[in-house]
């Protein structure tokens, strides 16, 4: 017997023989009599069936991307049929159903090391009585796993990362997108230090004329609309240092004073230079014919006056005597 109750409900069924007998057993026997045999009962027990999803019974919704780390779990309308020993198994995967953990209705499960997907299934145990047959697993959540989500990182810097800039040079820095949850990257960039940010979109030129400090691009991963994943947080990604400008070399003093003779010594004595980065230095110039050469001269030393100068004035009949002029005399700051 089969039962095919549309409820699952139990069914017995009471089963008797009839016999007919004579009344008495003469040769020619006047009527008959019903006979019973002892009532039999027989219990019919329906097939199992599975549990099944218990409606707004999961965190997050069946079905919803989640990020690794979050915490997830389902409950579940018990199942029905078998025999009285029946029961329900549940069973938990956090790599796609590559394998399986016993679940226990309710608990959270730790998405952290999740891979693919995570799925919960359940299956309904027939109990002892053979004739019934246990149901085969059912998958009834599944959450896809998103890969935790890294930012951008810089890709073309200039000039390059974390080098110092002096103030009001041109900075720019283009980006490899970043990976994992979301779909998009966010920028920013500050001039002060980090006192004040403005939109940064990859590539642009960052004028720094009233820059202080550092200039500093930061990014971050968002275009997260699962609402279990979370954007990451603001990343320094870029960073220059800012020193001033060089100031060149100021003049100080010549020895002597006046004017020389070709052949005499001179010293020329310079106020250093100061800005520029921290491998800035001072170079020295010095020009003996009005400015149309020069040869390298370090500063505060004596240097003879080389016969042939042409940056002289006429002091006497003979051409002799050579007269310094700052014009005459050049001193460069570089970087």
């Amino acid at each position: 017997m089969v039962n095919n109750n549309t409820d699952n409900s139990t069914i017995t069924y009471l089963i008797r023989r009839v016999a007919l007998f004579c009344i008495n057993f003469v040769t020619a026997p006047v009527g008959r009599k019903s006979v019973y045999s002892n009532l039999q009962s027989i219990v019919v027990y329906p097939q199992p069936n599975a549990p099944t999803l218990f409606a707004a019974g999961t965190s997050p919704a069946n079905g919803t991307t989640i990020c690794k780390g979050l915490f997830v779990y389902a409950q579940f309308n018990p199942g029905n049929g078998g025999y009285t020993d029946a029961t329900d198994e549940f069973q938990y995967s956090i790599n796609g159903g590559s394998t399986w953990i016993n679940y226990t209705p309710g608990a959270s499960i730790n998405t952290a090391t999740a891979t693919t997907s995570v799925q919960v299934r359940a299956r309904r145990l027939a109990g002892s009585l053979l004739a019934c047959n246990t149901t085969a697993w059912s998958t009834l959540v599944t959450w896809p796993v998103s890969s935790i989500a890294t930012p951008a990182t810089p890709n073309i810097v200039t000039p390059s990362n974390n080098s110092a800039i002096c103030l009001g040079a041109n900075t720019s820095s283009t980006f490899n997108a970043g990976t994992g949850s979301g779909t998009g990257d966010e920028f920013q960039y500050s001039i002060n230090n980090g006192s004040s940010w403005s939109v940064y979109t990859p590539g642009n030129t960052i004028n720094t004329t009233t820059a202080t400090t550092k200039v500093i691009i930061q990014t971050r991963r968002t275009g997260i609309a699962s609402g279990t994943c979370f954007p990451t947080p603001w990343a320094t990604a870029v960073e220059w240092n800012v020193v001033a400008q060089p100031v060149g070399p100021t003049f100080n003093s010549q020895t002597p004073v006046g004017t020389v003779n070709i052949g005499d010594s001179v010293r020329l004595l310079a106020n250093t230079g100061n800005g520029g980065s921290i491998d800035a230095i001072d170079t020295f110039r010095i020009s003996f014919d009005n400015g149309n050469t020069w040869i390298n001269y370090t500063n505060n030393t004596k240097l003879q006056i080389p016969s042939g100068s042409t940056g002289f004035r006429n002091c006497s009949k003979e051409n002799t005597q050579l007269e310094l002029h700052l014009l005459a005399v050049q001193l460069i700051g570089q970087t």
